[in-house]
Formats: structure tokens, sequence, C-alpha cells
């Protein structure tokens, strides 16, 4: 037989095999039910398979990957479900957006009155929508005007299980794209965008820690103001202290507040690598921590703080969704401890939530993992919006997280609570 003919044949017999390979494969892989678990003992025999017609493995992350083979974590699968339409924000979205504009030379934004400044992106031509993505992030004030969590516990566990709680009240009031006050979008001169307090209840020996922070529509630092409890004043903190790590936890500053408590311009840059679909949990619980007095495991019922590595959590009513996400690279500024962050964010405009950050050191080596479970509630004047049910850092060069279960009344959009509510004497009164 001639060389050439011989070299044809073999060639033929390859593409055969290989395409005989290819049928077989694809008649093992299965399109798995809603309520099936996928954890370490059966990941590698389903990740080929598939659900709403998408692989397993393509809708989930690195480190989602490897949370579930190597750290216990359990992914119950759930069909995709529409988010609710707040149709206030999607109106005033519609009037105010399109008088928007991105300064290409300062990396702000201008003319921003309320809604979501950017709801639509183009990811493939502007090499801007990265920027344009994070003011969508942090400036829709998409869960509402007014916040007010009672309770915020801070649950730490090591390698040895729990270590210990500190409990925090929190509350959020938005001067800059209001929804709920009529025609009035601004409050003050504008130069305002949100005042923050925070102050520890429990237990004894961190009660009274409070803090007060003024956050700026022009990029400048926040003023940030904590209660000296030994003194019983305030003392003005450095505006460079946003990413201080928070007090007996592993979040920094800059990682609270749905993993992203920053102003755009303080970055370095931010990039959309991609538009993909992946996974990412839901739950139809009202609340993780009971509120009540009583051992970590009453308060936590739902938190598995008895099996390594105490991270993961007990909620059968959590599923996890398709979405479709976009992928977006942050790169924060020379002295932050984080040297690039991979923030996942929903790809629904008028809810533009971060569900998961890969937090990489200055090394550029996976550090933190950020991930967060939200549930759907109304605000108090009734409309749609989610709760961050339950999230979590965890650092893995220290086997170590700090997680946020969420408690009982909380409240958004609060009558009667206005920007007079917010100042440091409404802090000391927390306090004293």
């Amino acid at each position: 037989m001639p060389a050439d003919s011989f070299l044809k044949t073999v060639a033929a017999m390859v593409t055969t095999v290989s395409l005989q390979f290819v049928c077989a494969s694809m008649s093992l892989a299965a399109e798995l039910e809603e309520g099936f678990v996928i954890d370490a003992s059966n990941y590698q025999s389903v990740k080929d398979d598939t659900f709403e017609g998408h692989r397993i493995e393509s809708m989930l992350s690195d480190s989602y990957r490897m949370l579930i083979v190597d750290y216990g974590m359990r992914v119950r699968l759930g069909h995709s479900k529409p988010w609710d339409r707040d149709e206030r924000l999607i109106a005033l979205t519609e009037k105010y957006a399109p008088q928007v504009t991105f300064n290409t030379d300062t990396n702000r934004i201008d003319n921003f009155v309320v809604g979501i400044p950017f709801p639509e992106l183009d990811v493939e031509n502007d090499p801007k929508a990265g920027w344009k993505l994070a003011y969508n992030i942090v400036y829709s004030a998409f869960l509402g005007d007014i916040l007010h969590w009672p309770t915020i516990d801070f649950v730490m566990v090591g390698e040895k299980g729990y270590e210990r709680a500190i409990t925090y009240t929190f509350a959020l009031y938005q001067m800059l794209g209001r929804r709920t006050t009529g025609d009035v979008h601004i409050e003050g001169d504008g130069k305002v965008r949100s005042y923050t307090t925070l102050v520890a209840v429990a237990p004894s020996d961190v009660r009274g820690i409070g803090s007060f922070a003024i956050r700026y529509s022009d990029g400048q630092w926040d003023d940030v103001y904590a209660y000296i409890r030994s003194v019983r004043r305030f003392r003005r903190l450095s505006g460079g202290s946003w990413y201080d790590p928070v007090q007996g936890s592993d979040f920094l500053l800059d990682q609270t507040s749905n993993g992203f408590n920053a102003d755009p311009v303080w970055y370095k840059d931010f990039r959309i690598l991609e538009k993909r679909v992946m996974l990412s949990p839901e739950s139809s619980t009202k609340y993780y921590a009971s509120g009540e007095a009583g051992s970590y495991r009453e308060k936590y019922p739902l938190l598995d703080l008895d099996t390594p590595p105490y991270w993961n959590s007990n909620d059968e009513n959590e599923f996890w969704r398709p979405r479709e996400v976009y992928v977006m690279e942050a790169i924060p500024p020379d002295g932050h401890p984080n040297g690039r962050r991979v923030f996942y964010v929903n790809a629904y405009p008028y809810l533009p939530l971060p569900f998961a950050i890969d937090n990489y050191d200055r090394a550029g080596n996976l550090w933190q993992i950020y991930s967060s479970t939200v549930n759907r509630v109304t605000t108090e004047d009734g409309y749609p919006t989610v709760n961050p049910l339950f999230a979590r850092l965890i650092d893995l060069k220290k086997l170590h997280a700090t997680l946020l279960p969420a408690g009982p009344g909380r409240k958004v959009n609060t009558p009667g609570v206005t920007s007079a509510d917010f100042n440091l004497e409404s802090v000391r009164e927390l306090i004293e």
C-alpha cells in the first residue's frame, strides 16, 4: 500500500475512534434533576452531566469546585427563577440612566440621580464596561434606601471549630439615589452619598465599640469616626482605613457590604473578563441566626459547626440556581492586602449583586473566598428586594473563616427614619 494511502487510512480510523469516543461520552452524560446534591463523593462522576443544558463543571468557579471537593461544600440544584421586578427601580432607571455619563479621564460618573447608572453594558466593545459595572454595584442602592439590621453576627471558626461570635448592630442611610421620597432623589447638596453606623453590642469585652462613616460622592475618602469606650469620645480615623481589618474577623472593611465597600475610583482598574452562566445559592429560609440566647448551636442552627471545616451550612432550603453573571477583575491600590479580586456579579441589571468573590494576595495566590446566599424579601414600603442571608469569608492560608448568618428583625426602607437620625450623637446613644 502506498505511504500516502496508508496515512489516510490511519487518519480515517483515528477520526472514527475519536467520534465514537465523543458520542459515547455524550451518551453517558445525564441531565440532572432539581434537588440533586453535588458533593465530594459524586463530583467527579457528575461534573460532565448537565443541568438546564449547561455542564455542571462549567457553572462552577475553580474556587467553588475546590470547596466542594476539598472542603465539604454541598450544592443542591434548583431551577432558574426570574428575579422579582422592582417596577419603581426600573422606571427611575429608564428615566435617569440616559443622562449619566462616564468620564474616561477621571473614571468618575456625572449626572447620576437615581436608579442603575448603566443598565446596559457593552462588554465586547466598551473598555470601561468593568468600571461601569463597579458603579452599578455601589451606586444603585439596589437593596434599598435605608437598611436597619439590629444584629449582624460575625461568627469565627478555625481548624478546631467554633471560636467566638461578635454581634453588631448596623444601619445605613442613602443620601444619593433615593427611591422612597417621591421626586426627591438627592438629599442635601449631593456631596454626601451615605451614612453608616456600626456598633458592637456583644460580648461584653467589645460592647460599645462603634463607628460612624460618611461616604462622599466625589471620590474623596470617607470620614470615619470611631468611638473610644475608655474615654467616651470619638476619634477621627485616617481616610486610608477603608481597607483595614474588621476587628475580630477575617474581613477587611473593603470586603463588607456585599463584598465591595469602596468607591470605585479608589481602585486602579476594573475589567469584565467574561459573561457566563454559573450556579449561585438562594434560599427560602427566613434567617440563619435565631436571635435567642443559648449555646452557639442553638443560636446558629443552620451552620454546620460540628463538621470540619466548620464553615458550611445545613440549609435544606438552599438551592443553587443557574444565573448569568459577569466575571469582573478588580485591581486594588498599592498597599491593599489584596493584589487582585475577581467578582462574580449577577448580570440581571436591576440586581447587580456580587454572589462570590475570589481574593488574591500580592503574590497572585488565591487567599480568600467570599460567598453569599440570599433570600427574597419585601421592603417596608412594599417593593421586592433581597436579603444577604448567609455570607462568609474563608481564609485559605489560615483555614479560618468568618460567617455572617442573618438574624431576625432586618428592615429595609423603614418609614419615619430620616438623615437626622444619623450623626455622632445617635451613635453615642446606641453605645451608652
